[in-house]
C-alpha cells in the first residue's frame, strides 16, 4: 500500500502560498486552496498543503537558497542530490522517509 502524500505547511503570501518542498528542498508556489499538489521540481512527487498564517521561517528560506544552488550544480554535473532538510519547531523534513513528519 502506498503511503499518503506528506502534509506540508503552506505559508500564505498575498494570493498564493509558499511551500518548502520536502522532495527537493526549495520553495514552490501554489494557489491558496488546501489539498493535494504535485511538486514543481524534477522529482515531481505529491504533497498535501496545510495553510498557515505564520510567515515562512528564515531557516527554511536559507536552506532553500542553498538547495537551489546545489540542485543547479547537480543538474549541470550529474551525480547524487540530497537536499538539506532542516528540523524546525517539531516539523522534520525528510525526503528519504516520505516527506514531512510532525513530531
Amino acid at each position: 500500500m502506498t503511503p499518503p502524500p506528506p502534509l506540508v505547511p503552506a505559508y500564505i503570501v498575498r494570493e498564493h502560498v509558499e511551500v518548502f518542498c520536502p522532495w527537493c528542498g526549495t520553495i514552490h508556489i501554489h494557489g491558496t486552496a488546501p489539498g493535494g499538489r504535485t511538486s514543481h521540481c524534477l522529482i515531481g512527487r505529491e504533497y498535501t498543503l496545510a495553510p498557515t498564517l505564520a510567515p515562512m521561517p528564515e531557516e527554511l528560506r536559507r536552506a532553500a537558497a542553498t538547495n537551489r544552488r546545489r540542485l543547479s550544480n547537480y543538474l549541470d554535473r550529474g551525480g547524487e542530490y540530497t537536499p538539506i532538510l532542516p528540523d524546525l519547531d517539531g516539523i522534520q523534513y525528510d525526503a528519504n522517509d516520505g516527506g514531512v513528519q510532525h513530531a
